[in-house]
Formats: structure tokens, sequence, C-alpha cells
């Protein structure tokens, strides 16, 4: 489940007058976000929008990442990326940013799922189904370690939930194989109750778990068990 985070720094550490003001003649480092996107109007806007509006100087990159060069994140406060962008970084260097700076993904309600695979280690979310007159909020926050949710997902709002949505952009032949899925038949059994050949089983359960983001047809059984309902509707709909 997506949920906000909250996380709190503690007191000062110092007090008094002297060391008050020695902070107050200490100019603040302006923020630096780099946002790994591709280069479409909407990106290309949040940049600008980021850099102009919120104070945050905004590189933006299409990628690939090059791991012999880090420094460029030296001094960068995140990380503001798309599911699709942060999939094409190297592993190694993946690990190396989430030690180093926040890693922020950019989604929609849309395309939620595609951030199944990074949202257990992500730092907060910018959904821009809102537009860009958030964003200022939603990126303090997320530095914060907040995850800003819109109305319409809010925190009760889980990923199997969006699979749901998703089922109704499956195939019939898939809603069937899933639902065979729940009561954990091997593909050979499947493809003799549903009369078809192993090998296109094979491949539409290779296309469930695609869909619907599952690592294994274990957690794709579990899922069609659990909302059982949904999918036959969805197959009788179909």
């Amino acid at each position: 489940m997506i949920r906000n985070q909250y996380r709190r720094s503690g007191g000062l550490g110092l007090a008094g007058q002297d060391h008050m003001a020695t902070k107050a003649e200490t100019p603040k480092a302006p923020t630096r976000a780099i946002l790994l996107a591709d280069r479409s109007e909407a990106h290309v806007l949040l940049a600008r929008h980021l850099s102009r509006d919120c104070g945050i100087a905004t590189d933006h990159i299409t990628g690939p990442i090059d791991p012999r060069d880090m420094t460029r994140f030296s001094n960068v406060s995140m990380l503001i990326a798309t599911p699709a962008s942060l999939g094409r970084i190297d592993p190694g260097v993946s690990l190396r940013l989430l030690r180093q700076i926040k890693v922020v993904l950019l989604v929609s309600r849309a395309r939620l799922l595609e951030a199944a695979d990074f949202a257990p280690w992500a730092d907060g979310f910018l959904f821009h189904d809102d537009g860009v007159r958030r964003f200022c909020t939603a990126v303090n926050l997320a530095l914060q370690a907040h995850a800003l949710c819109p109305d319409y997902i809010g925190p009760g709002f889980t990923l199997d939930d969006a699979r749901v949505e998703k089922l109704s952009e499956m195939s019939l032949a898939e809603l069937k194989v899933l639902d065979r899925l729940a009561e954990g038949d091997p593909n050979l059994e499947i493809a003799q109750r549903l009369s078809q050949e192993e090998r296109e089983v094979k491949y539409l359960v290779r296309s469930i778990l695609t869909k619907l983001h599952f690592n294994n047809r274990t957690e794709a059984g579990v899922f069609a068990l659990r909302f059982r309902n949904a999918l036959q509707a969805r197959q009788r709909a179909n």
C-alpha cells in the first residue's frame, strides 16, 4: 500500500545566541534536483516550473546514467524519475543513488502499477495528474520523506486496487487463465480445462504477470483469489 510516510528531525542540537547567529549568517545552499524523464512537453514544463517557481535548480536528463560518472549527483538533493526511466538504470547505479540522495517517483493514476517494483524504496511520490500547481509543496514534502497523494488515491488506495482497474484492459483469455491461477492450477491443467495448447497458456501467464506487475504466478493467484468477484464480473462483461 502506498501510504504517507512521516519523519521528523530532532532538536537543533546546539543552542544559544552565538550558534543562532552563525546559522543566520551561513547562506543556505540551493536545493538541486535531477529530473530523469523523457523530453515530453509535460516533463519540460515540470523542470521549468521546479527551477522557476519552486526554487529548485533542476537538470533534465533522459539518460542513460554512466556508472563511471557519479559526480553529477554530488550536490543533488533528489532524483525525480519516472518508473520507466528508473528501470533503464544500471542496478549498481540505482543502489548508489539510493544511498546518496532522495529518490522520488513521478507517476500517474493511470500508470500507477509501473511504480510497483520501485514503491517499497521510494522516498516520495509526485502525481502529475494534479498539474504543476502542487509540485512545490509535493517536492518539499518528498524531501522530508512524505508521499503526497491526490484525493482520488488517498491513504487507502493500494496497488491491488490499481490491478483491479487494469482488469478492464485484459483479454477474456487472460482473465480465464488468471481465474485458474486462483485455484493454483499448473499450466497443463489450465490448458486442458480451457481447451488450449500449453504453450498458449504459458504465453498468457507471462502476459498477466507483465500487465499486472507480479513477480510470479503465486502472487497473481493470491490476487485473483482475493478479488475473484471482480475478476469473474469482468469475465462476464467481456
